[in-house]
């Protein structure tokens, strides 16, 4: 073992939305430790500055880009400005635990806008950054247990 990383990332960068806090936050530190250029995501700028300062002050290089995936061109704009990012952890995710009965349609297609719809907005403008440079990369699809539960209140 003799204390060497596991493997290198050095010389790559990573988006991680919802990264301000929880296991995203996790995944960029994570990430960053192992030498990618970590930019965090989250709608809180404030926030975001906050998880920066920490993982910062841990020698970490990260960065912040505040927008709601579900806000396309904000989205497609913040991509554009990061430059090449080969690595994107599509995390961010809500709960809402009214049921059936309480959850209107509209409430429904948000949450699927942020789980699922943003996921592949993401994932495509990454990739076809990656593609077009004939680059390789990776993109990773958090999901929770719940998807495969079901109980009161989720």
């Amino acid at each position: 073992m003799g204390g060497r990383p596991a493997f290198s990332l050095s010389g790559r960068s990573a988006l991680v939305t919802g990264s301000v806090r929880g296991l995203g936050l996790e995944m960029a530190r994570g990430l960053a430790s192992e030498g990618a250029r970590v930019v965090l995501n989250g709608r809180d700028p404030a926030a975001l500055g906050d998880a920066v300062t920490r993982l910062s002050a841990e020698g970490l290089d990260v960065t912040a880009a505040a927008f709601d995936v579900t806000d396309r061109d904000a989205a497609r704009q913040a991509i554009a400005a990061l430059g090449l990012i080969d690595i994107l952890v599509n995390n961010v995710g809500h709960r809402d635990r009214r049921g059936v009965e309480d959850l209107a349609p509209a409430d429904l297609a948000r949450m699927l806008d942020v789980h699922l719809t943003s996921a592949y907005a993401l994932s495509q403008a990454v990739a076809r950054g990656l593609t077009s440079r004939g680059l390789p990369g990776r993109i990773i699809n958090v999901s929770s247990v719940i998807g495969q539960l079901g109980r009161a209140g989720d």
